[in-house]
């Protein structure tokens, strides 16, 4: 008796729980279902008409690239009748949409024409010479959309693009199209919308471009579009998109969209009387229906079957409880167990729940063991990254330390070799003003020993030279920073340098005028050794580029040469003081060049080939400096 109780008192419960709400959902969700297909209704209105605008974007961007690629044929650009004519015809005979095609100079005036169906377009549409405006939009944009031309009957347009001449990519005439539109209601047509839905394009001078049904763009007997959907049209304003309801002056209702286009006065319409929604709302709420009918079916089915559950036996629980007690609580419940609607159910499933909790328990403990091994494997790896950083470290400070004791050293050196230096230089002075002063005695003088006194008098210049390296690199003073002209500062510095036998300079100086605020004595010496390096790199002659480019934070000076180059391993070294390939010199030249560097914050690096030359690229950052415009300039001296 308790067993029947329980299974009516569930049943009708579950019953009474079910049907109640499903009925309030249902009545609900049908007045939800109304209101969402009103607003999907709109909304497929207005991506109709997004997916039309792009439609009729696309297929302007397609044949304006098209046309663009034509004026970069060298049959055209050559101007030679043979070859235009041949490249016109292949054309029109391929691209139905392109009606007309005509070619004009550089000047603006027309040179030859050709139609693909003659008289398709009218020949007084046909310009005998471009107005100036037209060539100046299409060496601005690259291309230039004309007036809608018909053609056929049908709506077209006139598109300009450049010719242009293979290399240099300079302009040297004109081609002209004119391209039927017809294709584009084509494409509308494709679209499938409902029964009184239109979709078009129309501009704001209330002209048809494009329409799904391409009978209705006929010049003959164009359709004429509503005022009232005119009237919204010229409401856009900046705004792109519109859509919303409607009532048109023939009482039609209708669900409007407009989508303005980007590149042209054109707006997408899309529309469709508002009955339509009705129809499908009304086939949705007898869906609706059916599927709360199936629902409460179901739902009785199921509480005859859960309430006949609870009168189940209790020994599947037993036995899951000695199941889980023999195996120490390690294993979960594997035998599903009985779950009626009662205090007998919520057991079972509290138990279930407590074998997988204690399961899922054993299991984290596992994975938390594994987590610890990867987190300890993990530390010992950044630990080692960690050690190879400070590693680093220190040897750079102790390259520093080097670097500074070096320093230190050459100056002591530099100082004291230039006193016997100069000595012996005195010395010699004397020596050739008494054999001047003294014609008799310097008659009877050997001349080797002038001559000698002569290498002397050189080779104290090279010591000098090369004291003056050393106490250049060793010194370090407060830099004086000025502003200056960049390409003036590099046209003083050049100059004062003597340029080889056979070896030329090229100037390749940015567009604008660069000011930089920098040293101007460190900024010389370094662009000297540079310059002298590049000389020595090109021992039969060659030509030597000093470039300049800038862009928003730093301009970039490049010196190149068409020597020997560097090989890889050599330039990981060539800023290393005193590190040299030559026979002559200290090895201080670039590393006081990189010095020079990162005194003024800037970076320097190096590009070299092997047998073809090398670059060396400084880059500066402007800091307080300013860039004003002026003509590009490309200087060449021959050495």
């Amino acid at each position: 008796m308790r067993v029947s109780g329980i299974f009516f008192r569930t049943a009708a419960m579950l019953l009474t729980a079910a049907l109640v709400p499903t009925f309030l959902i249902g009545f609900i969700q049908m007045q939800i279902v109304q209101s969402s297909l009103e607003k999907d209704f709109e909304l497929v209105k207005a991506r109709l008409a997004e997916r039309t605008a792009k439609n009729a974007t696309e297929f302007l961007k397609g044949y304006s690239s098209l046309l663009s690629t034509i004026g970069e044929l060298d049959e055209i650009s050559r101007f030679k009748k043979e070859d235009y004519v041949s490249v016109m015809k292949r054309v029109l005979e391929s691209h139905p949409v392109i009606a007309e095609m005509d070619l004009y100079d550089a000047n603006g005036q027309w040179i030859y024409g050709m139609e693909r169906i003659p008289g398709a377009v009218a020949s007084e549409t046909r310009p005998a010479e471009l107005m100036p405006f037209v060539q100046e939009k299409v060496e601005q944009l690259g291309q230039f959309y004309g007036a809608i031309t018909p053609v056929s009957g049908y709506p077209g347009i006139e598109l300009y693009v450049p010719i242009r001449k293979r290399g240099t990519r300079a302009i040297v005439g004109y081609l002209r199209s004119v391209m039927s539109l017809l294709a584009l209601s084509e494409s509308l047509a494709e679209i499938k919308i409902g029964k009184s839905a239109e979709l078009f394009i129309v501009d704001f001078r209330k002209r048809l471009i494009a329409h799904s049904n391409y009978k209705k763009v006929f010049r003959e007997s164009p359709m004429e579009v509503d005022p009232v959907l005119m009237d919204r049209i010229g409401k856009l304003g900046v705004y792109q998109t519109w859509s919303g309801r409607l009532n048109f002056n023939d009482k039609r209702e209708v669900v409007a969209a407009l989508y303005k286009l980007d590149d042209q006065p054109w707006v997408a319409v899309s529309f469709q009387e508002r009955w339509e929604a009705f129809v499908v709302m009304i086939e949705m709420r007898q869906r609706l229906v059916e599927v709360i009918l199936v629902g409460i079916l179901t739902v009785l089915i199921f509480a005859i079957l859960f309430a006949n559950r609870i009168s189940q036996p209790i020994r599947t629980l037993t036995r899951a409880v000695r199941q889980i007690v023999a195996t120490d609580f390690v294993q979960p419940v594997t035998d599903p167990l009985p779950k009626p609607n009662n205090e007998i159910g919520e057991l079972a499933t509290a138990f279930e729940a407590m074998s997988k909790v204690l399961a899922n328990r054993t299991h984290e403990l596992i994975r938390a063991q594994e987590e610890l091994k990867r987190f300890n494997l993990e530390l010992e790896a950044r630990v080692e990254a960690r050690t190879r950083e400070l590693k680093a470290t220190q040897e750079e400070l102790i390259k520093q330390e080097r670097l500074a004791a070096l320093g230190q050293m050459a100056s002591v050196v530099g100082h004291e070799l230039r006193n016997p230096l100069a000595v012996i230089n005195n010395s010699t002075y004397v020596i050739k003003s008494r054999l001047a002063g003294d014609k008799d005695a310097a008659a009877g003088v050997d001349p080797k020993i002038l001559r000698h006194v002569s290498i002397i008098e050189g080779e104290l210049h090279v010591a000098n030279q090369i004291i003056s390296e050393i106490l250049t690199f060793a010194r370090t003073r407060e830099i004086q920073p000025r502003e200056i002209d960049l390409h003036e500062f590099l046209e003083e510095v050049i100059s004062r340098i003597t340029v080889p036998e056979k070896t030329s300079i090229v100037k390749r100086y940015a567009h604008e005028q660069v000011r930089v605020r920098a040293d101007p004595d460190e900024i010389r010496q370094a662009v000297r050794n540079l310059v002298i390096n590049a000389f020595d790199a090109m021992p039969n002659g060659g030509e030597l580029t000093v470039a300049t480019s800038v862009n928003k934070s730093h301009c970039i000076l490049s010196i190149s040469d068409t020597g020997t180059g560097i090989t890889p391993e050599t330039i990981a070294k060539i800023f290393t003081p005193f590190f040299t390939t030559k026979s002559k010199g200290t090895g201080l030249g670039l590393a006081v060049v990189k010095k020079v560097l990162d005194r003024h914050n800037g970076e320097l690096a190096v590009d070299s080939a092997v047998g073809k030359g090398t670059t060396f690229h400084l880059k500066f950052p402007f800091g307080g400096a300013s860039i004003g415009g002026v003509k590009p300039e490309e200087k060449k001296a021959v050495g």
